[in-house]
């Protein structure tokens, strides 16, 4: 029997996947609707959790900690509109990063 836990956020979330269904995997992964809601921006972990298989996390926080350095350091730009910035630059990479990482842990969880 699988538990699907729901998904807890503060941007916005709807479920581990976008087809409402719960990963078939042991491992609880989070794939991201959004990253910014006004003045607050989620990155690393706190916003995408892919599978630790695929070895990525730490380089996508990383990832992340530029994307809004280089968005809040543009000039002229409010802080919503820098983070709106981030989103566009790494919302679907990570989307990505996840939903692949679900794959490649599928082809265990069997």
């Amino acid at each position: 029997m699988r538990v699907c836990l729901a998904a807890k956020t503060v941007v916005a979330a709807r479920s581990p996947s976008r087809s409402g269904r719960c990963a078939a995997t042991p491992i609880a992964e989070y794939v991201p609707d959004r990253l910014v809601n006004g003045r607050f921006a989620l990155g690393g972990d706190a916003a995408h959790v892919p599978t630790p298989m695929t070895g990525s996390g730490f380089s996508t926080s990383v990832d992340d900690a530029e994307a809004i350095a280089r968005a809040l350091s543009a000039r002229r730009a409010t802080v919503p509109q820098a983070f709106q910035q981030y989103e566009r630059d790494r919302l679907s990479a990570v989307r990505r990063m996840v939903l692949s990482g679900q794959q490649f842990s599928r082809s265990f969880a069997s």
